[in-house]
């Protein structure tokens, strides 16, 4: 087995192999350079027709993701439209909501006010039931 370290000597001892291996490489692997190289060499011996047929190979191709990008486009158009009406109607309902809410705290805090207000009239009374009565209020205060 060949390590890396020995196909390095091998290289720096063949440099001029090494760099021909590496162009070569680099214009069968790379796509641009092997490109370059098909047009230039067996590209050159295509007939008028055969690069009519490709031109319209090419186009055909692109007609048709030109195509799915329109109906992709047009579905996430159409998504967009219901989030943003989804988005409405939460923003809508979280408002109501929160109104909602507001209201059952100042039905709370009137409650308690009515609440300590009945309380206090009840402590300026002296009867015997005006304590059965603070004693239930407060039972009630507690729950």
């Amino acid at each position: 087995l060949v390590t890396i370290s020995d196909a390095l000597v091998l290289a720096s001892e063949h440099q001029a192999e090494a760099i021909g291996c590496a162009t070569v490489a680099g214009f069968i692997l790379f796509r641009g350079p092997r490109r370059f190289l098909y047009r230039n060499t067996l590209g050159r011996f295509k007939t008028e027709k055969d690069l009519l047929n490709d031109v319209e190979q090419s186009m055909i191709e692109y007609k048709t993701s030109i195509e799915s990008l329109r109906k992709d486009s047009k579905y996430t158009l159409d998504k967009v439209v219901i989030g943003e009406s989804d988005l409405q109607r939460g923003r809508t309902d979280l408002r109501s909501t929160g109104k909602q809410i507001q209201s059952v705290i100042r039905s709370i805090y009137k409650a308690e006010s009515t609440a300590a207000g009945l309380m206090d009239q009840l402590r300026i009374i002296p009867t015997r039931q005006s304590l059965e009565l603070r004693a239930e209020a407060s039972e009630i205060a507690l729950m």
